[in-house]
């Protein structure tokens, strides 16, 4: 799921709703759009260049209104704030972000310009060089305590093992916990129609480190031993049918409460499905 920046505004508004109400604290979505570059050996295009700003202009100010005629309608609580930056050049974008030295920065990327790596490849990032991202971004009083909970919407390009490994280490670092919300496509099938059909979620478990001592101390030898074996198998039918037969405990383990804690305190991730 892509969340740009004002290109589909409802999208947009949607997204920070969803994950204002899973974090459970106030969230704001700050509403940009970058100002076309017009090259200054250009003279030609500098004298079109009031006529870009003001089209410009015109077409975020309808955005905004829109973002504004939905809010009431979709606000679940009073966590979500709109705030809108309006039409701003990427060195304003970055004043901005400066701004936030204590709020965490929970992105979408928006083009081939900024990737996951740079986001989360240290805890210190806060923007990615000639990004065009949407920023959706904790108040700046917010401070991180102990058990707090990063909500991240992975979509199908960020999920690979490298990727989540940077996220859990960010949340170590931050001591916090982290949930990934595999986000699921209308077109898109589900885990168990892949081919294999396991693919996503034996891509990352088996190779987490700490996943088979947190599995053992959850099932026991015989029985971690054995999902570890069916996660990593590229057989369908055999995935299926452990599934089939062990799915009141595929389901504890990825529900129960104590199970979590077990997972979270070997600086896992938590999916939830």
């Amino acid at each position: 799921m892509d969340l740009p920046t004002l290109q589909d505004p409802r999208s947009f508004l949607d997204y920070g709703i969803r994950l204002g109400r899973a974090l459970g604290f106030p969230l704001k979505v700050a509403a940009y759009r970058l100002l076309q570059h017009v090259p200054a050996e250009a003279p030609l295009q500098n004298l079109a260049e009031g006529h870009v700003h003001s089209r410009q202009q015109k077409e975020m100010e309808s955005m905004l209104s829109r973002l504004r005629t939905w809010l009431p309608e979709n606000r679940v609580s009073p966590q979500l704030e709109l705030e809108s930056l309006g039409l701003i050049t990427q060195d304003e974008l970055m004043d901005y972000v400066k701004t936030l030295e204590r709020g965490w920065l929970v992105c979408q990327r928006q083009s081939g310009w900024s990737t996951f790596n740079e986001w989360f490849g240290t805890v210190e990032t806060r923007m990615a060089v000639r990004s065009r991202v949407p920023v959706l971004e904790l108040p700046p009083h917010h401070c991180w305590r102990p058990l707090q909970t990063i909500h991240y919407a992975l979509k199908p390009e960020d999920d690979i093992v490298e990727n989540v490994r940077l996220l859990s280490l960010v949340g170590y670092r931050l001591k916090a916990s982290i949930n990934l919300l595999f986000l699921q496509g209308r077109n898109e099938t589900g885990l168990n129609e892949m081919s294999p059909p396991n693919a996503r979620l034996s891509r990352i478990l088996e190779n987490l480190l700490g996943l088979k001592p947190t599995f053992q101390q959850i099932l026991g030898d015989r029985c971690s031993n054995e999902l570890i074996e069916r996660l990593r198998t590229q057989n369908r039918e055999e995935w299926l049918a452990f599934e089939k037969h062990n799915q009141p405990l595929l389901r504890l383990l990825f529900s129960n409460h104590s199970y979590k804690r077990l997972i979270l305190e070997a600086n896992l991730p938590l999916f939830l499905f």
